[in-house]
């Protein structure tokens, strides 16, 4: 399943695998956006600035016999999951102030998708995440995930 997200202050690309019935793989290609806030003798100023993001993510859809069963639609993988996301980001130097660290982050996660009506989809996700930039040792970060989606192609259920 081939599909184009939208989050907050970003585009990606996704293709997702079926492996069997109720387990996929996502590769994810992001352009993600992140905020920097700085103060100085006249105020503080916010910058936003975005980087490359590549993500692989295995996912376990552990509620599609609950939701079929329940006559609930299952197109395009509406259902609950849980995950293990491997994120490597680019990192990328806007100017002498502004830097996008390079970093791999893995984090597990439980998240949902629902069917929007025909293409569209809503996704969301939450977990935590270990996340090591190239110059710090490893940090323990919140994740939180809210993409709105087209799928490109015909419709599937499982």
């Amino acid at each position: 399943m081939h599909s184009a997200k939208l989050t907050f202050l970003g585009l990606s690309y996704a293709y997702e695998r079926a492996l069997s019935p109720r387990t996929s793989l996502t590769a994810e290609l992001m352009l993600a956006s992140d905020f920097q806030g700085r103060s100085d003798g006249w105020g503080t100023t916010i910058d936003i600035y975005l980087a490359p993001v590549v993500n692989v993510e295995p996912r376990f859809y552990y509620n599609f016999l609950k939701r079929t069963a329940k006559g609930k639609n299952t197109t395009n993988n509406s259902a609950n999951y849980v995950a293990l996301s491997a994120d490597y980001t680019f990192g990328s130097n806007i100017s002498d102030r502004l830097r996008f660290e390079q970093a791999l982050s893995v984090t597990p996660k439980w998240g949902l998708r629902r069917a929007l009506g025909g293409q569209f989809f809503f996704e969301s996700a939450v977990g935590l995440s270990f996340r090591k930039p190239v110059y710090y040792s490893w940090r323990l970060v919140p994740a939180l995930n809210v993409k709105f989606g087209y799928v490109f192609g015909k419709r599937t259920a499982r």
